[in-house]
């Protein structure tokens, strides 16, 4: 009776969701494992053992990033149950292994942080030249947040206390590759935890949100991390440098934000407080995270 009881413990814990399965996943069988590769123009591949703590750990997030892909006709998301695959042994030193894969003849592995916004811009920035082709950056670089004279820098502000900025000036040759890599960052970065702006530091309201900054050449990039700490350069010149800022930066001042907010506001009700906190600095993870204003 014992024994029965465990066995039906142990089958109940190897079909429960996050625990041993990755049944929300593609899985590709080791037979027909390169052929189905082959046949994506790129792919991004998990090589797991049941039986690891590390792969049980990581499976709510891979899961994660193949819902995320699942229409994304650039890129394919597969599972691989490394312990049913031995010809694929020499891709595996050990569990999990993360593989992405494109035209070229050996796969990258993945050894970064196993988190959903981390392993989002290491297959972005592997996507780089075809997200180029795919996309017009200069379209998408009007469509960051410019400031004007009325009250929306306020209110932009509040919805994205962490923000980065690049002051720009229509006489800067230099401003075009600098653009690109500063759109293509947006696009990778969470956009609810980071907030992406322009400044045309020659029109509007723009001549004076420069002077305040002390902007003195072209392009600057200024981190804010909030709205009543004053800006910190940032030097970074690639979309993976300004991501790897960022990623810092919200490390850094994760705890301070809260205290100056706490501390500079006059509100009364500490929800909304709270609240703008949460959804600015755990986006998805809130009961807040659909609150908007807190003026």
């Amino acid at each position: 009776m014992l024994v029965l009881l465990v066995g039906i413990t142990l089958a109940a814990c190897r079909n429960a969701k996050g625990v041993f399965s990755f049944s929300e996943v593609t899985h590709v069988e080791q037979d027909d494992f390169f052929a189905t590769i082959s046949a994506r123009p790129n792919a991004f591949t998990l090589l797991y053992a049941p039986w690891s703590g590390h792969c049980k750990h990581f499976q709510p997030v891979f899961a994660q990033i193949a819902r995320y892909y699942e229409n994304d006709p650039r890129i394919s998301v597969f599972a691989v149950d490394g312990t049913l695959a031995p010809k694929l042994s020499h891709l595996m030193p050990g569990f999990p292994t993360i593989l992405f894969f494109n035209s070229t003849a050996e796969p990258i592995r993945y050894d970064g942080r196993r988190t959903f916004l981390e392993i989002r811009k290491f297959i972005e920035l592997q996507l780089d030249q075809n997200w180029i082709a795919e996309n017009d950056l200069d379209q998408e670089f009007s469509k960051l947040f410019t400031p004007t004279c009325g009250g929306d820098l306020y209110r932009w502000q509040v919805k994205h206390p962490q923000s980065l900025w690049m002051f720009v000036h229509p006489a800067c040759s230099t401003s075009s590759d600098l653009d690109k890599e500063f759109v293509k960052a947006s696009l990778i970065a969470s956009p609810k935890s980071i907030g992406f702006a322009v400044v045309d530091c020659t029109v509007g309201c723009g001549v004076e949100f420069c002077r305040d900054q002390d902007v003195t050449k072209f392009p600057t990039l200024k981190f804010i991390p909030n709205p009543y700490t004053p800006s910190e350069d940032c030097y970074a010149e690639t979309a993976e440098s300004i991501l790897e800022f960022l990623d810092q930066k919200r490390q850094s001042t994760f705890s301070h934000t809260f205290l100056n907010i706490v501390d500079r506001t006059k509100q009364s009700n500490y929800n909304h407080i709270l609240a703008h906190f949460c959804y600015s600095q755990k986006p998805g993870y809130c009961f807040f995270d659909t609150f908007v204003d807190f003026i």
